[in-house]
Formats: C-alpha cells, structure tokens, sequence
C-alpha cells in the first residue's frame, strides 16, 4: 500500500501540472481511506475548481501551502475564499 504522504505529493504534483482529473482521483483516493485529512479535503475543492478557473486554483493552492503550518484555520480561510470566488461568478 502506497503511503498517504506519497499519495498527497503525487496529487500536488499532479495539480501543478495542471492535471486536475487525476490530482483529483488521487485526492479522493485520499479522502476515502483518510475522510479528516486537510490537505486531501482542500485538494478536492482546488482540482475542482482549477477545472473551471485555473489560475484561481492554483493561487489558491499556493496560498494554502504558504498558511497551511501557521495558521490553524487554514482550510476554513480557502474555504471562504473559494466561496467568494464561486459567489462573485454566478450572475
């Protein structure tokens, strides 16, 4: 069995190589084996979105990386972020 840590980097590779169809089977593969992993949760909702608005997702993704060991309520803030971003294009 390939280890969670290998898994997470084979999916954040994937999504910087803007392959967000497999970034996101790798997420999920994450997110079922490991349901309260971050990262994995996060993963999902960048590669989805990276699908419709590239360059949100991967600003995104790299702000996360920047907040995601200092500040405890990183996911929330992408969460939020993400929200707006989805709230200003339905029109």
């Amino acid at each position: 069995m390939t280890s969670k840590r290998v898994l997470l980097k084979r999916a954040e590779e994937q999504f910087l190589r803007k392959e967000y169809d497999n970034a996101l089977k790798i997420y999920s593969l994450l997110l079922r084996d490991y349901p309260q992993m971050k990262d994995a949760r996060v993963g999902v909702f960048l590669s989805d979105m990276g699908m419709e608005s590239d360059e949100d997702a991967q600003a995104l993704f790299d702000y996360y990386q920047a907040i995601k060991n200092s500040d405890e309520d990183a996911e929330k803030i992408i969460d939020e972020l993400m929200q707006t971003i989805y709230a200003t294009r339905v029109v």
